[in-house]
């Protein structure tokens, strides 16, 4: 039996599981040992100071409002020092929470060492409070980290392990997340059957935790497995799930997923005006937003959409759109394969 055939029989056999205690805990493998050592989580607690307190606490006031103002670099500076203070009297759960919000601001930075790092350190914070939750939130972070830098087979062990603790301790949301992510993996990596037993088990498990959010990523992912194995029709009816779910919660980033996905269906069947009014309302959702990385996306969708349909006015109207946009962006590779699509439409 493959790996991924192991991640199929798992993902159907996660229903049965509901009932279960805590006391399998100890027969999970752990992973990475020596997170501990990395970390000194045994060191004795001083006696808490309340002025060093305070401090860490402002530290970590300051940091929420730099990164409210997108100030990332002063993020890290103030969280950094807050981390030195909350280690001095001994609170281990404010680190981690801490480390937890940290990560993804190393990664935007591109400061990938120190977000896996970050990663890592709060899984062992989470391990040393036998924080189940905790735990489980940070293999499957790690686990994604790992599978962009290409390790797959440690993103799969993570989402693994993260799976069997959210089993052991009966948290529907922990096995939904988990099963969300080794579907991701999967489809990644062309084992389509795989991923869609996945992400159907993840969805059913989502569906009776009520988490709606959570819910609707899977479903816009399970799309993306439907259309990837050929399969449109049950596509489409993922995405319109999803779809509906991203609206009712007004979660914009699902909704964009969603309507590439759709549109890619509808370009493929050549559905040609239901893919345009979709992308029309991409570029609804997109416009006069600071998210210019998305604005990008939709010119290039619009552009390769009319582009399809041999509209070349128009594409070359939306190719230039998204050249201005990548250059904006600094973006220089990605400028130079749209200016690359642009010349080969010819003179116009």
């Amino acid at each position: 039996m493959n790996c991924w055939s192991k991640v199929a029989v798992t993902a159907a056999s996660v229903s049965l599981s509901m009932g279960l205690g805590l006391g399998g805990l100890s027969s999970i493998p752990a992973y990475a040992a020596g997170f501990e050592q990395q970390f000194d989580v045994s060191s004795p607690r001083t006696d808490p100071q309340q002025a060093t307190r305070s401090e860490a606490d402002r530290l970590l006031r300051l940091g929420r409002q730099q990164q409210a103002l997108g100030q990332s670099h002063q993020t890290v500076i103030s969280w950094v020092q807050a981390l030195e203070l909350y280690h001095r009297v001994g609170d281990l759960t404010a680190m981690g929470v801490i480390y937890q919000d940290l990560a993804p601001i190393y990664q935007s930075l591109g400061r990938h060492a120190e977000a896996e790092d970050a990663f890592r350190r709060r899984l062992a914070i989470a391990r040393s409070n036998r924080d189940f939750r905790g735990q489980i939130d940070g293999l499957n972070e790690l686990g994604t980290v790992l599978q962009g830098q290409g390790n797959l087979t440690g993103s799969q062990e993570l989402f693994l392990e993260a799976l069997a603790i959210a089993r052991e301790t009966s948290n529907s949301s922990g096995q939904g997340l988990s099963l969300r992510n080794l579907g991701i993996l999967a489809a990644n990596t062309r084992h389509y059957d795989a991923a869609i037993q996945a992400l159907e088990s993840g969805v059913s498990v989502l569906r009776r935790a009520e988490e709606p959010i959570l819910a609707a990523s899977t479903l816009a992912h399970l799309g993306d497995a439907y259309r990837l194995a050929n399969r449109p029709l049950e596509a489409l009816r993922s995405y319109l799930a999803a779809r509906s779910l991203a609206r009712q919660m007004g979660d914009r980033p699902i909704q964009l997923q969603v309507i590439d996905g759709l549109a890619a269906v509808y370009n493929t069947t050549e559905r040609f005006p239901q893919a345009l009014e979709l992308l029309e309302e991409r570029a609804q959702l997109t416009q006069n937003q600071p998210d210019f990385q998305q604005q990008l996306v939709t010119a290039r969708s619009l552009a390769q959409h009319y582009q399809l349909v041999g509209d070349l006015t128009s594409a070359r109207r939306f190719y230039r759109e998204a050249i201005a946009l990548a250059r904006y962006l600094q973006d220089g590779p990605e400028a130079a394969r749209l200016f690359h699509q642009l010349i080969g439409l010819g003179p116009g």
